[in-house]
């Protein structure tokens, strides 16, 4: 079940923002509402969509739709991950220690994430975002007790900041700051 998840998450997040994701009008070969050709962009302007004009746009609530998939997915498997360790053989000593590991990796992976979103373009680093989900759910598959339970557990404290992070840089980034 967490391989058909996992491939789930592959195939509803990476084209989703490969394809539809535009974060900037000349993405879109367009200017910026209200600027023309002829003036140049003030360092301080700040563009974007009121919230009444957001929540009228197909792209908002295709956004909001994957974003609630992706949630449901990541943090219902995450709710069950000490369960599923201690029915696959793992001690409850281990794998409760292998959820707190999940909880310390999301800690300090909040300063880590926001370098790769702020030295890699939003879309690049949200298809990153994607394959860490992916080899998440894949690795619960295989890495089930001792020492292989850390790889789930160190994806899963990534995937958990992402899912705290991803909304609100996306949503800046696509409707406006």
């Amino acid at each position: 079940a967490y391989l058909t998840i996992g491939i789930a998450i592959l195939v509803l997040l990476i084209p989703t923002t490969l394809f539809l994701i535009r974060l900037t009008p000349a993405d879109m070969g367009l200017n910026p509402y209200g600027i023309t050709a002829e003036r140049p962009k003030a360092e301080d302007d700040n563009i974007g969509f009121t919230r009444a004009e957001a929540v009228k746009m197909p792209a908002f609530w295709l956004f909001a739709l994957s974003l609630l998939l992706v949630g449901i997915i990541t943090y219902g498997t995450q709710q069950h991950m000490v369960a599923f360790w201690t029915e696959n053989g793992a001690g409850a000593e281990t794998a409760a220690s292998s959820y707190s590991i999940v909880m310390l990796i999301a800690a300090f992976s909040k300063i880590a994430i926001g370098g790769v979103f702020d030295r890699y373009s939003a879309r690049n680093a949200s298809v990153l975002c994607g394959f860490v989900a992916f080899g998440a759910m894949v690795s619960l598959n295989f890495c089930t007790r001792g020492i292989s339970i850390l790889i789930p557990a160190f994806l899963f404290g990534i995937t958990a900041t992402l899912q705290v992070m991803l909304p609100t840089y996306l949503t800046g980034k696509l409707f406006g700051q």
